[in-house]
């Protein structure tokens, strides 16, 4: 049976270190590490929505969290891993209204984490922000602990 991805949390470890688009604007080849970078981000998010069953409906605004142990600026990760998710998990990355990019320097920096939450469009004017904001960080930390 297929679940909707926005009755859930969807938590998705990515086994590789963090990459921020701003470090590949120079040289001939700069842009290859970074596209590779999201096409890995690519087969770990659709490997696991089709693990776990799930449909996806783009017509939904969202809630992203990221956790990364990494020395790059989040505010430069953030928006690598936004790109990454376009096309796939949204149409465009204006649908994610509640980003927050975390730097844990507990967590092995040899992976990070992406949490997504769907938000229905004609409930997002109605909902606490602050109450979305602490259900992404509640789940994904628990789920951290099971991945």
């Amino acid at each position: 049976m297929d679940k909707k991805l926005e009755t859930d949390i969807l938590v998705i470890r990515i086994n590789s270190k963090i990459v921020s688009k701003s470090n590949f604007r120079k040289g001939k080849d700069s842009w290859k590490r970074f596209k590779e970078f999201e096409k890995l981000i690519t087969a770990s998010v659709i490997n696991k929505i089709r693990k776990e069953n799930y449909l996806i409906d783009r017509n939904y605004f969202c809630g992203v969290v990221l956790l990364a142990n990494s020395r790059i600026d989040v505010g430069n990760y953030s928006k690598s891993v936004l790109d990454a998710l376009e096309g796939i998990i949204y149409e465009n990355d204006n649908q994610v209204k509640i980003c927050i990019a975390i730097q844990d320097d507990l967590l092995d920096k040899e992976c990070f984490y992406i949490g997504i939450k769907f938000i229905e469009k004609n409930e997002y004017k109605n909902i606490s922000k602050k109450n979305e904001i602490n259900s992404l960080l509640e789940r994904i930390y628990q789920d951290i602990f099971i991945l």
